[in-house]
């Protein structure tokens, strides 16, 4: 019927177009988790990240406005994307308990993994590590199963392969809230880096530039797509293997340049050269730039 040529275009020339988005975006997200790593010493982690960050924000770890920038980086490139293509996001046709009850079981699921496709996947396997390895072969083995296997009574009202003209989400007041949060998290992370002068207000310009670009690359991907990341994990006659392409670029990027920049002594922000010329330029405003850097290199 309609559907089922509807699914057959998407699955060719569009199906096509979606493997180079996914790829795209990739590409994207593995630039911003190098970055990240070149000029501050961190590994990218998106799970940490808002634990630390929830954390912080509810009193119960000490500061540390890296975290709250790179959340609020997250939020206002999501909202900034939302604002400028629609066509990224996705209602999804799910049952809105069963999408809330979901993301509270992706966050226990990554609390007690230690780490997501970020961290393990991203830049645990660029790194080599053989537990990231380990935390990626089962954490993906565990989602296809139990996405298969409950597929028949959680899977969308309509099939992943169809995109109806009313399925972009047009909950405003939702992503004004984002990038209201997002602002508020980056100002308050920036002023109290400048505040303390213990780290470089410059480190946190690269923290929010890595996370929105980071939000940037999930969008493209299609990561923000629930049918679209469901229809990945459940093997079925629907399975769309696109977002493995979104590992595939990131790795690609990840793979060539980590191993060149983990023998680096110090990231870029920490290298001598760079910090005498925020000193110099810190003689000159000292009240808008601090130079004081006092990351780890791990």
């Amino acid at each position: 019927g309609t559907h089922e040529n509807h699914y057959h275009h998407i699955m060719g020339l569009d199906y096509e177009r979606a493997l180079g988005f996914a790829a795209a975006g990739g590409v994207i997200l593995g630039l911003s988790t190098t970055f990240y790593l070149a000029m501050i010493g961190r590994v990218t982690g998106i799970s940490g990240t808002f634990k630390k960050a929830w954390l912080q924000s509810t009193f119960q770890a000490s500061p540390d406005p890296l975290h709250l920038i790179f959340f609020g980086g997250l939020l206002c490139g999501g909202a900034i994307m939302r604002f400028t293509e629609a066509g990224w996001f996705e209602q999804g046709g799910y049952n809105t308990g069963l999408m809330v009850v979901s993301g509270l079981l992706v966050g226990f699921g990554t609390t007690l993994g230690s780490g997501c496709t970020s961290g393990h996947g991203l830049c645990g396997l660029a790194r080599f590590s053989k537990r990231s390895l380990a935390a990626v072969c089962t954490f993906f083995s565990t989602a296809v199963f139990i996405a298969s296997s409950l597929w028949p009574i959680m899977r969308s009202a309509w099939q992943p392969s169809e995109h109806p003209v009313d399925s972009i989400s047009n909950v405003r007041d939702l992503h004004y809230l984002s990038i209201g949060l997002g602002c508020t998290c980056t100002v308050f992370g920036l002023l109290k880096m400048a505040k303390e002068e213990k780290q470089s207000v410059l480190a946190g310009c690269v923290a929010l530039a890595c996370s929105i670009g980071f939000a940037c690359g999930l969008c493209i991907s299609g990561m923000v797509r629930p049918t679209k990341v469901h229809s990945f994990l459940a093997l079925n006659k629907h399975w769309d293997p696109s977002l493995a392409f979104v590992l595939g670029g990131g790795l690609a990027v990840n793979i060539l340049a980590w191993p060149i920049i983990m023998k680096w002594r110090k990231p870029i922000l920490c290298q001598k050269v760079v910090g005498v010329f925020i000193h110099q330029l810190g003689q000159e405003e000292k009240d808008n730039i601090i130079f004081i850097i006092t990351h780890r290199w791990f």
